[in-house]
């Protein structure tokens, strides 16, 4: 029997709706740019689509809404009250396009690999309604999402926890549009956020993500962290690997956006960057081009590390203007581009080249910050 060599998608290609219940992931109670892993729970785990270790999981159509919908690999059977422990070892990806041609060739970790480039148009992607694309696992995942516009709201969440002691896969997010990552209003609702974690030896999954604008707004998060699990660390008994990197092609603007309401006020903190906490592991660092950068109202851009490791640097490639202005309602917390060491290790650099630099100005006031900072022995 022949394989298959690729999917054909004419100009009436159907379209993929995946609905459910939305996962049962709490927020953290931690402030600021530090939050809890997400992790699931067996309620989580009891709805929407599961794929077994070595398998590949894709939705390929003429746009891909998930309202409430969960993609998920297959925990292992833990006897007992305890958590479900994720296997990982899988690749989800979708697809959102239409007149062309997505070819297939197999691949020996996940069965399947998938080339959207013979597609002509591409079309939006939206995950909305506590809708969840979890790669978390003992063995290394891969998440893809390629379409035109692809958006993430109402508590949405993209993520991938490393539980193993390889590297992680990858979280790739190819957009010929916008990406767009709103926040949550709701104290007891995670943001919507992209996310790579490590809990474990191996480094964190990096996130790579190329589009036309980037926008995160409310609380929204696209983040890379490491937190400390058994082993030795930077506290006796703790270990973790490094988080993943961050890789940002965008052709137009990042917008990193604190509050756009005047009557709500979100909880969240809108954060870009990666972090440890107190394992041994460096965080990761962050690579952008864009054509303008602005940060208002409180978001962050920012590597930091609380363990024995250092944090990431930070190279920013911006054509046109970089704006930090404006700081929080709720607290007056400052917009800033920042690298942070709380060990004896060195804070990262941060490489800036760009037309113009601008801090300050803008509604409202409030001590706009770009630093970089190491804090030892705390």
């Amino acid at each position: 029997m022949s394989l298959p060599v690729g999917l054909q998608l004419g100009r009436e290609a159907g379209a993929i709706a995946l609905s459910g219940p939305g996962h049962q992931l709490l927020a953290s109670s931690f402030a600021g740019i530090i939050e809890a892993p997400l992790q699931a729970s067996a309620a989580d785990y009891g709805q929407g689509l599961t794929l077994a270790p070595g398998n590949t999981l894709a939705l390929v159509g003429d746009r891909i809404q998930l309202q409430g919908g969960v993609l998920q690999s297959q925990p292992l059977q833990i006897p007992g009250p305890a958590s479900p422990l994720p296997q990982g070892g899988v690749q989800f990806s979708l697809g959102s396009g239409r007149e062309g041609w997505v070819a297939l060739g197999q691949d020996p970790q996940w069965g399947w690999s998938l080339d959207y480039g013979g597609l002509a148009s591409r079309s939006e992607i939206l995950l909305a309604e506590r809708s969840r694309i979890d790669g978390s696992g003992l063995a290394p995942s891969t998440i893809q999402l390629q379409g035109s516009d692809i958006a993430l709201t109402s508590a949405s969440a993209v993520y991938s926890n490393n539980l193993g002691a390889r590297p992680g896969g990858a979280i790739r997010i190819d957009a010929t549009g916008g990406v767009r990552i709103d926040g949550s209003f709701d104290p007891q609702v995670i943001p919507s956020q992209i996310r790579s974690t490590t809990l474990a030896p191996g480094a964190g999954s990096a996130i790579d993500l190329r589009a036309a604008s980037l926008s995160l707004q409310d609380g929204g998060r696209l983040v890379t962290d490491a937190f400390a699990s058994p082993g030795q660390g930077a506290i006796p008994g703790l270990i973790s690997g490094s988080s993943g990197d961050i890789q940002l092609r965008v052709a137009g603007d990042i917008t990193l956006q604190g509050r756009t309401e005047t009557t709500r006020l979100s909880p969240f903190l809108t954060f870009l960057g990666s972090t440890t906490i107190f394992g041994g592991g460096d965080s990761g660092g962050i690579s952008l081009q864009a054509h303008n950068l602005t940060l208002e109202n409180g978001a962050v851009l920012s590597t930091a590390a609380a363990g024995s490791g250092g944090s990431g640097d930070i190279d920013l490639t911006v054509a046109g203007s970089i704006v930090v202005q404006g700081a929080r309602a709720q607290d007056s917390l400052p917009s800033n581009l920042s690298t942070s060491s709380f060990t004896a290790q060195n804070a990262g650099s941060i490489t800036i080249e760009t037309a113009r630099l601008r801090l300050g100005g803008g509604r409202r006031g409030g001590g706009q910050c770009l630093w970089a900072r190491a804090m030892r022995g705390m």
